[in-house]
């Protein structure tokens, strides 16, 4: 049965406004049977300010009981993985085994640069981090004298709840992210801007290299999905379009890869992401209000439950 969740305000599309909704918002999205709350990620924008992801969770967790808890997603390549796993589990103990762990390669040079990656080793450095996050959870002594970090006979304690780990979901369209979600991940989650059946397509790779790789279980298989519910279609659309204007610097026909629209629209859209085999929608309310999340809850998802 596909799960819904709550893109989280952190990331100021409309402005920063919307971040002194992110306590109220995230209460009435677990009130109304959100399954989970999500934030997104970037170190640096010109003209859009972010709050940091796994701070914001940390602010969440405290004030939720139930609702899951993730990144959609974080950019791995900047961070520190012995500090980043210290973090994750640090939150899954918090809130009772609640994180989920989205994570992704980013393409921003400019961060690649502050974190001390070269860009062209970047993949190496992401798979890196990902098996010492998963050995660390472990509770194992970690060794890594390689060309990224160094440590001897590290442990860290105490282990997160949900064992092994917080399931790891990998962000990303490009046929190697595809692949190494399907062989090193828990799940896929696909981007905002891909139609539901590209998803179905590219999510044929996944499953495909999981197979390949002697793997029993499915992969999980998420979507982030803006989603703007209006009478107004063409209000709405334009609404959603300045929004990524201002955070991408270009145009976007928003109509095609987002549920704009009166109920009935929003509800198809979600429907196809359903049939695509989309388990886990991911949907980012614009505008990301309390009371358009309550409407997007009772008008649309009610609908398809």
């Amino acid at each position: 049965m596909a799960e819904f969740g709550i893109v989280l305000p952190n990331t100021g599309f409309e402005g920063e406004q919307r971040f002194k909704d992110i306590v109220t918002l995230a209460r009435k999205a677990e009130a109304l049977g959100f399954d989970h709350l999500w934030t997104f990620d970037r170190l640096f924008h010109r003209t859009v300010p972010v709050l940091e992801p796994f701070t914001v969770l940390s602010h969440v967790a405290a004030v939720t009981t139930k609702a899951k808890l993730g990144t959609s997603v974080a950019i791995l390549t900047y961070r520190n993985p012995f500090v980043l796993a210290k973090v994750v589990a640090t939150l899954d103990v918090l809130s009772n085994g609640r994180m989920m762990l989205g994570l992704s390669l980013g393409r921003n040079e400019n961060e690649f640069a502050a974190g001390g990656v070269d860009p062209s080793k970047r993949v190496r450095a992401f798979m890196d981090a990902v098996k010492l996050m998963k050995s660390l959870w472990a509770g194992e002594p970690v060794s890594y004298n390689g060309p990224f970090w160094r440590a001897s006979e590290a442990v860290e304690l105490p282990r997160p709840v949900q064992k092994p780990h917080p399931p790891i979901l990998f962000g990303g369209a490009a046929e190697g992210v595809l692949r190494r979600a399907g062989r090193h991940a828990d799940g896929w989650i696909a981007g905002g801007m891909l139609t539901p059946e590209e998803v179905k397509e590219k999510y044929r790779v996944v499953v495909e290299s999981a197979s390949e790789s002697g793997r029993k279980d499915k992969p999980l298989l998420g979507k982030i999905i803006y989603i703007s519910l209006n009478e107004n279609e063409d209000e709405a659309a334009r609404y959603v379009a300045d929004c990524f204007k201002r955070y991408y610097g270009t145009e976007f026909d928003v109509r095609k890869f987002a549920a704009i629209g009166n109920a009935e629209r929003c509800a198809q859209f979600l429907k196809r992401c359903i049939e695509a085999g989309v388990e886990l929608l991911i949907l980012s309310p614009i505008p990301a209000t309390p009371e358009h999340v309550e409407d997007v809850w009772s008008k649309v998802i009610e609908r398809l439950r």
